[in-house]
């Protein structure tokens, strides 16, 4: 929920609110829903009556610059526009996500660690049309897309090295010192640890199986879709990804479970047939 209003001083202030259900859409699911004008209404109507939420990220914006059809762009701004002003602009970017946990772990300020304030500081300056205007701005995707492969390039890397290694001790060493290189992105998990958010869990799990999956083929995308998996999945109430992404997610959980962590994490929904209806319907009774 977007809040603005005037200060003493005369200056705009703007505040955002996570309130549950909290719902976070890929890129294609965005495009669909945003396409069906029956989907769109039963996702705004749904949210208005619960009082709901509907995370965006700016990676939800910037993967609309690959859209040739313009009409499809105004339908994702139609769909914002009337949810509006029930948004919550999400960080994806795990990084600084679980940098803002570790701050908020050691008693620093009580400010939600995945909120973009960037993003809605902008969002108020334009707050129509915003697919439309990301669409035209290339220096945040650019920025974007570098990261993504230098993501991909370390991962590949570490593949490589883990392939020369054949006792399993020798590999299982391997892989726990491997992810750590990622600190301060990513830590250990521990058995029994109890954590507010799953996010460093998610993450950790989710680089842990791509060093082992070398099946697995690490292109620009599928980097993009890790960003779209771990924070919305952390912080969100519904989260519809891939049928991939989905077992993915399901897999972590039962890895939680084994750990004896309780740690929410998002109810996902894919793409299959169905799904988005019953998406909607779950949605329209919580």
């Amino acid at each position: 929920m977007i809040e603005c209003w005037i200060n003493k001083q005369g200056s705009l202030e703007v505040n955002q609110q996570d309130v549950a259900p909290t719902v976070y859409l890929d890129h294609w699911a965005l495009r669909k829903i945003s396409a069906d004008q029956t989907l769109a209404d039963r996702l705004t109507a749904a949210l208005k009556s619960q009082h709901g939420t509907l995370a965006l990220s700016w990676l939800n914006l910037s993967e609309f610059r690959k859209v040739t059809r313009e009409e499809q762009v105004r339908n994702a701004d139609r769909l914002i526009e009337a949810i509006q002003p029930q948004i919550f602009f999400l960080e994806v970017d795990f990084d600084a996500v679980i940098s803002r946990e570790n701050t908020l772990l050691a008693g620093g300020p009580p400010a939600p660690p995945h909120g973009d304030v960037d993003f809605l500081r902008e969002s108020i300056t334009s707050a129509r049309n915003l697919f439309m205007q990301v669409v035209q701005d290339r220096q945040r995707a650019q920025r974007f897309d570098a990261l993504t492969d230098a993501i991909a390039e370390r991962i590949n890397i570490l593949r490589s090295n883990l392939a020369t290694l054949q006792r399993g001790k020798d590999r299982v060493s391997f892989i726990k010192s491997a992810l750590l290189e990622f600190q301060p992105v990513i830590t250990q998990p521990l058995s029994g640890l109890q954590m507010q958010r799953g996010t460093r869990f998610l993450l950790y799990e989710f680089l842990r199986a791509l060093l082992i999956d070398t099946k697995t083929k690490l292109t620009r995308n599928y980097v993009t879709d890790l960003f779209h998996a771990v924070v919305p999945v952390a912080y969100c109430d519904f989260v519809l990804l891939d049928s991939h992404w989905k077992t993915k997610v399901g897999q972590v959980s039962t890895s939680l479970n084994k750990a004896g962590l309780s740690i929410p994490i998002a109810r996902v929904f894919s793409g299959k047939a169905n799904e988005i209806h019953r998406f909607l319907c779950v949605l329209e009774s919580s």
